[in-house]
């Protein structure tokens, strides 16, 4: 049986207080919120978090995440909740890749602050465009240098109600062939304005919220938001091939010789336009993306290792390094240490 967003959020909370000692909102005066989505005034505020600990939480929630930058990765997150809501700003010093499912029964919502360095499903974010994923739907979102992001995650009833009531329309309807976006004119106001209910839900005035009150909170909120969206059609972008297959035949390939030639080859299309149309989508050269994939592959492997089952040299040759001082040289201008640094932290 899946887990659900509630089950997942109480895992990760013991984790926080018992491990991390992540500093948390004390509970408003005994009420208890029944049934609901999000522990409401639970507060995460992480600052310069590591790469190792970042994948340990998207670990936690099922999310993928991996550096695509060269240099000493460092993020820092804050996140706040309502009863079905959950509100999170993250910063991120170098690319990252985030991949992977997301619980069932909400919907999530992005802005990308500089989106002109991040692709969403396997292309490439508009300027201002508000990202969306459904119930059920897999995060796919890289980013190619620094970024900011801002996240809303709904209850996924709440916000199907509230949508239809102050659009008159379905969410099927706007979903299927068009692109959220952000007014031009309102990018300030709306991060502004999340931020701003963020430090609310973080200060004393909403530990004496009462339970009748937090319906109040949560539409106001959601309105702020649709209050800064319009609704772009799709164009239909003509390509003579999928990028994406590209892409997932990098991953399959992450352990196994494989060549550009060959997936040239196999894809039917010139080097030439491999090479421009993946870049234009990601921000990397093929080869680049599956080097990235690789040197996480390692690092992952260099963490996890028992200690005098393999060498450092075996699990490089086996993602495709034979040779050693550039394998050295790449993983350390990629992670800022050397291979043999991270096989002492395990």
């Amino acid at each position: 049986m899946p887990l659900t967003v509630g089950v997942i959020l109480s895992i990760f909370y013991l984790f926080l207080i018992t491990i991390v000692k992540v500093p948390l909102q004390k509970t408003y005066k005994g009420i208890q919120i029944k049934e609901s989505f999000f522990p409401a005034g639970f507060i995460i505020e992480q600052s310069n978090i590591d790469l190792e600990m970042m994948k340990y939480y998207s670990y936690k929630w099922g999310v993928e995440r991996e550096q695509t930058e060269k240099g000493l990765f460092k993020t820092s997150m804050r996140v706040v909740h309502t009863p079905n809501i959950q509100l999170g700003y993250s910063t991120y010093s170098h690319g990252v890749m985030r991949r992977g499912g997301l619980p069932s029964g909400a919907v999530l919502l992005g802005f990308v602050v500089g989106v002109e360095s991040t692709a969403f499903e396997n292309s490439h974010l508009h300027s201002n465009e508000l990202i969306f994923i459904g119930d059920g739907k897999e995060m796919d979102i890289i980013s190619h240098t620094k970024s900011e992001m801002y996240v809303m995650v709904i209850e996924k009833k709440l916000f199907f109600n509230v949508f239809h009531n102050y659009f008159g329309q379905s969410l099927k309807e706007i979903v299927e062939n068009r692109r959220f976006l952000i007014q031009a004119d309102k990018a300030a106001y709306f991060t502004q304005g999340l931020l701003r209910w963020m430090k609310y839900i973080q200060s004393q005035s909403f530990q004496l919220t009462l339970l009748k009150d937090y319906n109040k909170i949560e539409l106001a909120i959601i309105k702020h938001i649709f209050d800064c969206i319009v609704f772009e059609v799709r164009s239909k972008e003509r390509m003579k091939f999928q990028v994406s297959k590209v892409r997932d035949l990098l991953h399959e390939n992450v352990n196994k010789k494989v060549t550009i030639d060959q997936l040239v080859e196999q894809l039917d299309i010139s080097e030439r336009q491999l090479h421009d149309t993946f870049k234009v989508n990601y921000g990397f050269s093929p080869k680049k993306y599956l080097q990235n994939l690789r040197l996480n592959a390692i690092r992952k492997e260099l963490l996890s290792v028992n200690p005098g089952s393999m060498h450092i040299s075996e699990i490089a040759f086996k993602y495709g390094f034979s040779h050693m001082s550039h394998f050295s040289s790449e993983y350390k201008k990629m992670f800022f240490e050397l291979p043999s640094e991270t096989f002492q932290k395990r």
